[in-house]
């Protein structure tokens, strides 16, 4: 029995069961039920496709450090990049200590912090594969070398309390798409027509604490071919 299925099964656990007789008197049947578990997936629909110049290949990556608040969690991520990131204390508000002249990976220096609690914006042309201390010769993901992260160490020459977004528009092809995120510490991959819009954008994978360098897989079922607009978020408890 061949059976070529049309479609996703559900993510989570599925039954199949065949049931199947001989041709004797009296006849036998006979059932046989197998459970399979699927992996989780988002299902991209062709509403979320943008126009976007995809000749330019790389980033657009903000930054914002202060070491005043090094909670892990992608919460503090979001108030970071919003500037509205709160001392540990809950009520001072906390400036931008990332440095816009450690331009690291980027293609050139970003501009000082307006207002001075807003992230710095940096573009960067390549691949995303940076360390908040790159040494010319790290690997603490996949691949290597390592870069250096645009806007660290920040003016107080610490990367502790870092988040970032990276931006970015992704032409896909229809089907099971896998990706793959390695960070120290947690992120946050989401979809949407507009990137930054946090709370109407799909989340598709995330890594929500502290963590040394690993990988989170997570699986896309993109209905139909074409260009998505991608954000993913990183924070930085301690180094």
């Amino acid at each position: 029995i061949t059976h070529t299925p049309t479609a996703l099964w559900p993510a989570g656990a599925n039954t199949a069961t065949v049931i199947f007789a001989n041709n004797g008197a009296p006849q036998a049947f006979v059932t046989n039920t197998w459970t399979y578990s699927v992996a989780p997936y988002t299902t991209l629909t062709p509403n979320l496709k943008v126009a976007a110049d995809t000749s330019k290949p790389g980033f657009k990556w903000n930054i914002f450090a202060n070491q005043a608040n090094t909670t892990a969690s992608n919460a503090r991520t979001e108030a970071a990049l919003a500037g509205q990131l709160k001392d540990v204390d809950g009520v001072t508000p906390l400036v931008n200590n990332a440095d816009p002249a450690a331009k690291g990976v980027a293609i050139a220096n970003a501009t000082a912090p307006s207002p001075a609690n807003a992230p710095i914006k940096f573009e960067i042309a390549g691949p995303l594969n940076i360390d908040s201390a790159a040494t010319g010769a790290s690997t603490n993901g996949n691949f290597g070398p390592d870069g250096q992260m645009p806007g660290l160490p920040g003016t107080d020459s610490s990367s502790d309390g870092a988040a970032a977004e990276a931006i970015s528009y992704i032409n896909l092809p229809a089907g099971l798409v896998a990706m793959g995120i390695n960070s120290d510490d947690g992120f946050r991959t989401t979809v949407g027509l507009l990137p930054q819009d946090v709370i109407g954008s799909i989340r598709v994978g995330e890594f929500n604490g502290a963590r040394g360098s690993a990988d989170s897989i997570f699986y896309l079922s993109v209905q139909e071919a074409g260009v998505y607009a991608f954000r993913t978020s990183w924070q930085n408890s301690t180094t």
